[in-house]
């Protein structure tokens, strides 16, 4: 009897304990406050990043696997200390180059607080055409020379320019850190005009206040380890990015993979993860409050990029 006393003892003794244990656990996760805790959602998906998930978003996110494809947001580095200001002196707006001047005509911006920084350049685009680099803010460029894959044709053409870090990262207007950008009137250190090769007509590609979205990387060929990490940056004009406002879809088409697309509606970098070798095309997409894609050369643009593992 004296055994079964103690062993009732003990057995009470160690219900006792569990219930002890069990209400500790119950105030470890309730809190001092009485809150409960609530199993945090999964990051934000391939889908779509919204604009309220600020950069702190943008820095964290899930963990790429090595190897698998991906486009992830990239954190939107500091501001410089003074924003450039850009501005094309020539072409003027809506001047008329002679088609027999055309390739000898001499592009030239005024920049003001930029190639502060070793490796600091601006991207010189025409027609939303590949960017050229300029590295001298007092050099002058032939028209011919920004984009000379291709002849320069009558008509309408559209210039712009905005700087970049060494990295080729773009320097965006400081609103840019919220949901609306601005307007290319306002956004400092881009610069765009609009003239004419030939005759002068009633209908430009582009004019003042249209939306306009600007290619700016992945372009050309990415060899070996390079491939790891490639940037996606664009540069907007006249853009509203934001829930129930405007966004941009990024396609990004790999060979022998499905082709992977992602909805943007915070200005904010990207990068592209562990392309495959061969050819991948980059569709990027203005669409309006309904997820529709606009039309034009300054709404639609899409590269082609080239990736060689073996290659050192």
């Amino acid at each position: 009897m004296v055994l079964s006393h103690r062993v009732a003892r003990l057995l009470l003794a160690t219900l006792a304990g569990a219930l002890a244990a069990a209400g500790a656990t119950g105030l470890g996760c309730s809190g001092r406050e009485g809150r409960v805790d609530i199993p945090r959602p999964d990051p934000p998906t391939l889908a779509t990043i919204p604009p309220e998930a600020g950069d702190e978003a943008a820095s964290g996110g899930p963990e790429t696997p090595k190897g698998e494809l991906a486009i992830t947001p990239m954190a939107s580095p500091p501001p410089p200390e003074r924003i450039p200001k850009l501005s094309f002196v020539a072409p003027k707006p809506n001047e008329a180059v002679p088609v027999e001047k055309a390739d000898a005509f001499e592009v030239r911006l005024d920049i003001k607080d930029w190639f502060i920084e070793p490796g600091d350049h601006v991207h010189l685009v025409l027609d939303n055409k590949p960017y050229k680099a300029l590295e001298d803010p007092k050099a002058t460029i032939k028209l011919g020379d920004v984009f000379p894959a291709e002849p320069l044709a009558e008509g309408s053409h559209v210039l712009t320019a905005f700087p970049a870090r060494a990295t080729h990262l773009t320097i965006k207007p400081e609103r840019a850190r919220s949901a609306r950008p601005g307007t290319a009137a306002d956004a400092g250190p881009f610069a765009v005009v609009s003239f004419w090769i030939g005759k002068a007509a009633k209908t430009p590609a582009w004019k003042a206040g249209d939306p306009m979205l600007v290619y700016s990387r992945p372009k050309g060929t990415y060899n070996g380890a390079d491939a790891d990490d490639l940037l996606l940056d664009f540069y907007l004009a006249n853009v509203d990015l934001g829930e129930g406002r405007s966004s941009i879809r990024a396609t990004v088409s790999a060979p022998g993979r499905e082709p992977m697309q992602l909805t943007i509606n915070r200005w904010t970098p990207f990068k592209i993860q562990n392309l495959p070798s061969g050819s991948t095309k980059v569709l990027l997409e203005l669409c309006d409050k309904d997820g529709k894609a606009l039309l034009g050369t300054f709404s639609r643009v899409e590269r082609e990029i080239s990736v060689n593992r073996d290659a050192k």
